[in-house]
């Protein structure tokens, strides 16, 4: 419990500091999906799309796919609602440049500090894989 306190501390901390330097969503372009398979084959081939994607009940996430940029996809992501999340991580968002294969091979959080993304979402799960 003392873990979980000390975890939500430094998220804290970190969204406080880093915070105000949100990344602005784009514009929607292409594609508007309303369901993950869209959005998948959207990032799957790079074709412009957006839309909120409900991957489970506890979770709701604004992704966009802005298209290619130095040979890899440049997506938008943000946490609309996450019910389930420890820490508050609502409105939390990040951009990243990734392959399929990259993002396909993360099979856990602690894994995503390799990818090229930056954005308080990504800034405040290297807080947490740091204190894991």
């Amino acid at each position: 419990m003392k873990k979980i306190a000390l975890i939500m501390l430094a998220v804290l901390l970190v969204l406080l500091f880093f915070g105000c330097t949100t990344v602005e969503r784009p514009e929607p372009e292409g594609t508007e999906c309303t369901d993950e398979t869209c959005f998948a084959k959207g990032f799957l081939f790079c074709d412009k799309s957006f839309g909120e994607i409900a991957p489970d009940l506890d979770n709701l996430i604004y992704g966009q796919v802005i298209g290619k940029e130095d040979g890899k996809c440049k997506i938008y992501i943000e946490v609309v609602e996450a019910k389930a999340s420890p820490v508050p991580i609502d409105g939390l968002n990040a951009i990243c440049k990734v392959t399929p294969e990259e993002l396909m091979a993360i099979k856990d959080i602690s894994e995503v500090n390799g990818l090229d993304c930056y954005g308080p979402l990504f800034d405040a799960a290297k807080t947490y894989i740091a204190l894991q």
